[in-house]
This record gives C-alpha cells, structure tokens and sequence, in this order.
C-alpha cells in the first residue's frame, strides 16, 4: 500500500504546506523515501 498526501492550513497568520508519504520507509524518519 502507497499513499502520498499533501495538505496545505491557511489561518490570519500562518501557513503551513507539507507532505507525506504513508509507508515504512518515510515514517521511520532515518533516510530519504525516494
């Protein structure tokens, strides 16, 4: 299973734009997903 999602939160004074990719390699967070 894959999932690639991306958000963007917009209020008065910030914003925030990321993205994730939702399998094991990306969620460990100790290398890069690609």
């Amino acid at each position: 299973v894959y999932v690639h999602s991306k958000v963007m939160i917009v209020d008065d004074r910030a914003v925030l734009v990321g993205s994730a990719n939702i399998n094991d390699r990306s969620l460990l967070g100790s290398r890069d997903s690609e």
